[in-house]
């Protein structure tokens, strides 16, 4: 009888103790996701994902580069990195600051790639003036350089109005390529680029 109450005892302390034990695992492991947390660094989008996420997608850029009749985008859409580039709302006009990239075209199976040279936004007939910075090699041709960038300024009054997407207003612009440097036929490659297309802003 006497055994049997010491084990009795021993069961209820046990009882007793599960809990406070589960309690302070929970607590340690608590402890451990927070000092996880403040080892990371959030800001590197990449890393985390966040670059990628829906969230990301559904952000719309300042600008849109769309055919010059057509409601489909631009081949110069993709000559411009728009993580960089902005449109800054200055009242009566749009500061445009844009940073380019390579673009890549299929031609006959074959890949070839190039990079903007010049821009000219053209407004009923004239053409406006554009300052180009920076430089950076070309893409194919490390002897040579190309801007890294163009910036201008557009009044609102001069733009034109159409909607597509998320856009409503669009002014016309041409673009110069180095793509004939690419090996695709001389200058019949570039020929065959058209060089002329919208710019749509919001």
């Amino acid at each position: 009888m006497k055994y049997l109450k010491k084990i009795s005892l021993l069961l209820l302390v046990l009882m007793m103790l599960v809990p406070t034990f589960t309690f302070a695992q929970e607590m340690n492991l608590e402890a451990i996701k927070e000092q996880i947390k403040e080892t990371i660094d959030y800001s590197d989008s990449e890393l985390y994902g966040f670059k990628y996420s829906d969230r990301s997608v559904r952000t719309v850029a300042d600008f849109a580069i769309y055919h010059r009749k057509e409601a489909k985008l631009s081949m110069a859409d993709d000559a411009f990195n728009k993580d960089l580039s902005k449109v800054v709302d200055k009242g009566d006009s749009y500061e445009i600051t844009l940073y380019t990239k390579p673009v890549s075209k299929e031609i006959l199976g074959k890949v070839y790639e190039a990079d903007c040279t010049g821009i000219t936004p053209v407004i009923d007939g004239e053409e406006i003036a554009v300052e180009a910075f920076g430089s950076k090699k070309a893409v194919h041709n490390k002897n040579k350089n190309v801007p890294e960038g163009f910036k201008f300024t557009i009044l609102k009054d001069d733009l034109e109005e159409e909607k597509i997407g998320e856009y409503n207003k669009y002014f016309k612009i041409k673009f110069t390529t180095n793509l004939a440097d690419s090996g695709f036929l001389g200058k019949i490659g570039a020929a065959m680029m058209n060089p002329n297309a919208r710019f749509f802003v919001k």
